[in-house]
């Protein structure tokens, strides 16, 4: 009778839970900011389509126009953000599946945290964008 030892594989694209929560939740935000900055950027577009006509119309485009600007401003940067985040995630693969004496993990290790850090930033930047785009809107409607 002979004996084979067994060993136990860990596929190396598993992600463990909390990990992939984690990412899940980040996707969730990143995809948020991006709708909710479209989303507002319509909303600005067909009110002021829906007054073009009227003599309002230019009284109130102005002051619009810097809400829009800021908007789209938010859906570019939670753009960034979705992609900072994407590459990020690939370096930190690449650098895990290095051996641990090898340069190339830290190299790997080092990208990942500064695209980490530009896809916060720029998630930051995007809800900052429409938190000061909805309060431009708010000062041009209220005229």
């Amino acid at each position: 009778m002979s004996y084979q030892h067994e060993t136990s594989r860990i596929d190396p694209l598993s992600i463990p839970r909390p990990l992939a929560a984690t990412i899940n939740f980040a996707f969730l935000v990143i995809l948020s900011v991006i709708v909710l900055n479209a989303a507002a950027t319509i909303a600005i577009v067909t009110y002021l389509g829906s007054v073009w006509g009227t003599q309002t119309a230019v009284e109130l485009t102005a002051p619009s126009a810097r809400s829009l600007e800021l908007f789209c401003l938010g859906m570019f940067t939670a753009m960034i953000s979705s992609g900072s985040g994407y590459i990020a995630q690939m370096f930190y693969g690449l650098g895990g599946r290095r051996p641990r004496t090898s340069p190339m993990r830290g190299i790997w290790a080092g990208l990942a945290i500064y695209f980490h850090c530009m896809a916060l930033l720029a998630a930051a930047l995007g809800v900052t964008g429409f938190a000061w785009g909805v309060w431009n809107a708010v000062a041009a409607l209220s005229v």
